[in-house]
């Protein structure tokens, strides 16, 4: 894997994507302008991937389709155990996974996609 970092959301346009085939987001990005996210978004369109990391959540909380696509949009975290339901049972992904007990941030999210399914 090649991987190119940019701190710079003005590097969210048509040219630049075309070099890559996927998006990792792991940022503090709060708003995205509408050139930048026409640029995503059909970059996503046309099949490429988009990886949204860890606080990628809270990025773009001003693009309704970013925050679609993500699946969510950060509300609010705490910190502590909990443990893992690995859920909907069944699910061929999920096969030799059992629940597990883990510390970590809390994470809780807003604006849920009810279309995304595991």
């Amino acid at each position: 894997i090649q991987f190119t970092y940019t701190s710079n959301p003005d590097d969210l346009n048509k040219d630049n994507l075309a070099k890559f085939d996927g998006l990792a987001v792991y940022a503090n990005i709060d708003e995205i302008t509408l050139e930048q996210e026409k640029a995503m978004l059909d970059f996503v369109g046309s099949g490429k991937g988009l990886i949204p990391i860890h606080c990628a959540s809270f990025c773009f909380r001003n693009s309704k389709e970013y925050v679609s696509i993500v699946g969510g949009q950060f509300k609010e975290h705490g910190k502590g155990t909990f443990t893992a339901n690995l859920t909907p049972s069944g699910k061929e992904m999920l096969k030799g996974f059992n629940e597990f007990e883990t510390w970590d941030e809390t994470y809780v999210h807003q604006n849920i996609n009810p279309s995304i399914d595991i």
